[in-house]
């Protein structure tokens, strides 16, 4: 049986080899080991009301296969996520 693709017509431009940005929230705070990984401005320490501390990890201009190695190392590591979203840019 072939598998459909589904398509989000809201945003026809995303593709697997779009360049954009993607926002992954994990519990806890990370140490610096993932600043030398996705870079200095990209990791954001904050205290959310309901979650409590967490990392946000900001991956700009990359493609879905650097998302997904992204979320292979922070599994392979044992860091759950809480989240994974993409950034609409503002302009495209």
């Amino acid at each position: 049986m072939a598998s459909k693709l589904l398509f989000d017509m809201a945003n026809p431009r995303l593709t697997p080899h779009t360049l954009t940005t993607y926002e992954i929230r994990v519990p806890g705070q990370l140490d610096a080991s993932w600043v030398d990984y996705i870079g200095d401005d990209a990791v954001i320490q904050a205290d959310d009301a309901s979650e409590g501390p967490l990392t946000i990890l900001v991956l700009r201009n990359a493609d879905q296969s650097a998302l997904i190695g992204l979320i292979n190392a922070l599994f392979s590591s044992g860091v759950p996520l809480l989240s994974v979203q993409h950034m609409p840019e503002a302009n495209p």
